[in-house]
């Protein structure tokens, strides 16, 4: 149910265009308590080929604002994944949309 919900979702809910140059589709913004979501997005969008992008993609090392800022500028769309902890607190993700 959950990955039909999600196919749907991806096919049928069009996001915006981030970036011109391609190296991810995907740009995945999402809360921290929403891992269980993000996982199942992951595990569904790998299974279709998709190229993505997402915090459990972050090099150690490195600042992590600049990293989201490289990957929002190097994918094609943004999916934000919203949920009660988004509205509950929006700061970080407002900064990843506007940025994108």
């Amino acid at each position: 149910m959950i990955l039909s919900i999600l196919k749907i979702y991806y096919k049928y809910i069009l996001f915006w265009g981030v970036s011109v140059y391609e190296k991810y589709d995907i740009f995945i913004s999402h809360k921290s308590q929403d891992k269980n979501q993000l996982t199942l997005l992951e595990e569904y969008l790998d299974n279709e080929g998709y190229s993505y992008w997402s915090d459990s993609k972050m090099k150690e090392g490195e600042s992590w604002t600049d990293q989201i800022d490289r990957a929002i500028s190097e994918s094609r769309i943004m999916i934000v994944l919203l949920s009660q902890y988004v509205i509950d607190d929006p700061d970080n993700m407002e900064a990843e949309i506007v940025s994108a």
